[in-house]
């Protein structure tokens, strides 16, 4: 092994595998010491030197000179010991240098083996520290192959996968595609490590408007909650201390430039930018737009919020599938009731009859109704959540009439909810039942224009079948017209030959008495 093919492959893994020199020469020196385990059997009393200067590589082997030999590898007796060139007695140590040819093809395969196994498990680890580093970071690749497990992505020093979850559904990735995608997860693997990268993540659409908006990437701007729904909405809250920037205006950008340039990175995918708001009323009306909200109520006990919507814009609250609603709930980290207006109206009577309902019971007076009320307890139902700590914490209410308000409450509560539920089954009866008459009003006049159209139609074969008999009729009469001339030519034809014959006749000399006169006549005389 020439030393300066050495210190070439020890600088060409160095360059290629980004490791570090005094690793990879540890390295070295630890497989090559494993390939003399392999003839020797022992290691304790082996030492492996490797010079990076000049590539020389030296093996030295110590034992002991003693009198009786009991392990030949470790110990020698004085006469071999001799022989080796030992000038000193029995006790000492003989230190000998082991040529590497001495160990045979079969330990240089193992050093080699042992080196590139390790120098690929050092590698490997450098890759899971290096990428583990960078989770929550958008990295770019290429699509290396795509099939049912997920799309590969050769991201340069390893290969990605973006399992069929953390893709956009309505995207169509195809091998040879560069992609964007966001770091997951780093797991560790037989194989090396593995990325799982993401398409679907929030965050992913986070880091994308820090690319996108230099406000956000300089933190002028904060984004301070995604909600999304990949491939279909998504909802940010952004927020900017400075009053004198816009966050919504820097966000979307100069007549929608910065938003649909994310936008277009996702597929389509539409994205609402609201502003964010310390005022959680202001905030959850924001979040549901583009629905205008009348009224916001949250709960005294926080965790939820009751929304008030305008009757005609109910359906724009709630979204295709509930998207909207559900979108605002995340956005916001509450749960959001949303009631139309009518809706409203019809709970705040329940919730007054209810208390009513309440006040009439035995032991709860109207001062306490009162006090309940003040306490934020707006209907039975509300009264029946709560527990008798919270109702004993009311001034003038003990631990026996908290426990009555809670029986009473809750008796009256399920009450209402059968009335309510009663009156949800007639309401959807009614509006079955309207909707069977409008689907048979809508089938007669589907019935109605299908016989019209029949009666069309019959009128319509009806007039080309008379405009065909018309012109059959019209054929015809050509027809035996042109024969009747034909007739008339035929019959025409012979008296004008006869004609003929007439006049060529009076064009001949007429033979008269007059020639036979000037004849000598023969007589029997």
């Amino acid at each position: 092994m020439a030393g300066f093919d050495v210190t070439d492959a020890l600088s060409q893994i160095i360059s290629l595998r980004g490791l570090d020199r005094e690793f990879v020469v540890e390295t070295l020196k630890e497989s090559i010491l494993a390939g003399v385990r392999k003839k020797y059997g022992k290691a304790e009393n082996l030492e492996v030197n490797v010079d990076e200067s000049t590539g020389e590589i030296t093996v030295k082997r110590t034992r002991k000179v003693v009198e009786e030999v009991g392990d030949e590898d470790l110990e020698l007796d004085l006469e071999k010991a001799k022989s080796l060139g030992y000038d000193g007695e029995t006790g000492g140590e003989l230190v000998e240098d082991i040529p590497l040819e001495e160990f045979g093809r079969s330990a240089i395969m193992v050093a080699k083996q042992i080196m590139f196994q390790r120098v690929r498990e050092a590698e490997r680890e450098k890759v899971y520290v290096g990428f583990s580093e960078r989770i929550g970071e958008i990295v770019t690749g290429t699509v290396q192959q795509v099939d049912k497990r997920g799309v590969m992505v050769n991201l340069g020093r390893t290969e990605a996968i973006m399992p069929l979850r953390e893709q956009i559904y309505t995207e169509r990735i195809r091998q040879g595609q560069t992609i964007r995608a966001y770091i997951l997860d780093v797991r560790r693997t037989s194989k090396g490590p593995q990325v799982i990268l993401s398409r679907t993540h929030p965050d992913f659409l986070k880091k994308l408007f820090h690319f996108e908006v230099p406000e956000v990437y300089e933190g002028v701007v904060q984004i301070k909650s995604v909600a999304r729904e990949s491939g279909d909405r998504s909802k940010i809250a952004v927020y900017s201390k400075d009053d004198k920037i816009d966050p919504v205006g820097a966000c979307v950008g100069v007549k929608g430039s910065r938003v649909q340039a994310v936008v277009r990175e996702l597929n389509g995918e539409k994205i609402d930018v609201v502003q964010w708001s310390s005022d959680m009323s202001l905030f959850v009306g924001r979040s549901l737009s583009p629905a205008k909200v009348m009224k916001c109520v949250l709960s005294e006990r926080g965790g939820s919020a009751r929304v008030v919507i305008v009757d005609d814009q109910y359906s724009l609250a709630i979204g295709r599938g509930g998207q909207n609603a559900r979108l605002a709930a995340k956005l916001t980290g509450l749960k959001i009731d949303i009631l139309s207006e009518s809706q409203y109206r019809e709970q705040l009577d329940r919730d007054k009859e209810s208390l009513a309902m309440l006040a009439k019971t035995r032991g709860v007076s109207a001062k306490m109704i009162d006090r309940l009320i003040l306490a934020g307890f707006s209907s039975a139902a509300d009264i029946a959540k709560s527990s008798e700590k919270e109702i004993t914490s009311i001034k003038g209410i003990g631990k026996k009439t908290a426990a009555k308000i809670l029986e009473d409450a809750q008796e009256i509560d399920e009450e209402m909810k059968r009335k309510a539920e009663e009156a949800a089954r007639k309401e959807a009866e009614a509006r079955l039942a309207e909707r069977k008459v409008a689907l048979e009003a809508k089938k007669q006049e589907e019935e109605e224009e299908k016989r019209a159209k029949e009666v069309e139609q019959a009128e319509e074969t009806e007039e080309e079948e008379e405009e065909q008999k018309e012109e059959e009729v019209e054929k015809e009469q050509k027809e035996e017209g042109a024969e009747e001339t034909e007739e008339v030519e035929e019959e025409e034809s012979p008296s004008t030959a006869e004609g003929n014959e007439v006049e060529s006749e009076e064009e001949k000399p007429i033979e008269t008495g007059e020639t036979s006169e000037e004849k000598p006549v023969e007589s029997g005389e």
